[in-house]
């Protein structure tokens, strides 16, 4: 009897273990906001605390991981291709079979648009990483996220449903529409741009605006997930603002008010150091709710 009692304490002890160290997982987190927010995490999180990288690329993730480690910062490298099914079913399940559960996802992955190129060569690349990643970000990672945790999809004040056409809201209709919904409408919009015909049909110049309208729709949706509200996991769209990057730089020709990816990473992570519940299921930017519509 009395090793019976041991075990339990045992038992207790380590809950409390588990309860402090954390574990979280950053996609795209070998450069930019993504590392940044690595970073961040790292610094911030408790002791024993695991940091996941996940990567596209697993040399470059072990490259910054021991950037890192030379300023005293420990993440893991891990292989997580959001434009890959299969690669973010296998990611989900070695976290899962390690750690059991996470606390913090921030899905931060994204494909860039290559300024030079026609919309139609690239808006299949574009939209299957970037929305269709986050769909199978939100299938294979919501079932393993832990009691009172996070899941953050970085996307965009583009993302808010009043820059489309009133014509396209209903496709975006978050209470009446599935992921899967979602994921077709997004597919059905490749198709358009491919053929050229996006315009005729109402859709925006820039293919980044339906893009991140669907990120953002997700979110919404996720949010409702009668699983997720039972198990007190917060879901938040996040426009981190205007970074300076390479990317930024491409695109906009004044980046002197740009944040540095370190600086925009102090608000993302806000949201997890406040639990910031008011804006579950919102678009976010800089610590506001943003308007949908």
């Amino acid at each position: 009897d009395d090793d019976d009692d041991d075990d339990e304490l045992s038992e207790d002890e380590s809950k409390d273990i588990v309860h402090e160290s954390k574990v979280a997982l950053v996609t795209g987190g070998n450069q930019g906001l993504g590392y940044a927010l690595v970073k961040g995490l790292c610094r911030s999180l408790p002791l024993g605390s695991t940091i996941y990288m996940g990567v596209r690329n697993f040399e470059r993730g072990r490259k910054a991981v021991s950037e890192l480690m030379s300023v005293g910062l420990i993440a893991e490298p891990i292989l997580c291709d959001v434009s890959d099914d299969r690669s973010v079913k296998l990611c989900a399940e070695a976290i899962f079979k390690a750690k059991g559960s996470l606390d913090i996802v921030i899905h931060n992955a994204a494909a860039r648009l290559n300024i030079r190129m026609p919309k139609h060569e690239q808006v299949t690349t574009f939209v299957n990483t970037n929305n269709l990643g986050t769909s199978r970000m939100t299938k294979y990672f919501t079932p393993i996220m832990g009691f009172g945790s996070h899941f953050i999809i970085i996307a965009s004040s583009f993302g808010a449903l009043s820059r489309l056409d009133k014509s396209k809201h209903h496709y975006f209709d978050f209470k009446k529409q599935t992921i899967e919904d979602i994921d077709k409408v997004m597919i059905d919009y490749i198709e358009d741009v491919k053929a050229r015909v996006d315009d005729k049909k109402g859709w925006p110049e820039w293919i980044n605006v339906p893009s991140k309208v669907g990120q953002v729709a997700i979110a919404k949706i996720l949010a409702q997930d009668i699983r997720l509200i039972k198990n007190q996991v917060l879901v938040h769209a996040v426009c981190p603002g205007l970074i300076d990057t390479e990317l930024s730089r491409a695109w906009f020709k004044d980046v002197s008010k740009a944040a540095t990816p370190d600086q925009a990473a102090v608000d993302v992570l806000w949201l997890v150091q406040n639990r910031f519940k008011d804006g579950h299921g919102k678009l976010i930017s800089k610590r506001r709710v943003l308007k949908w519509l």
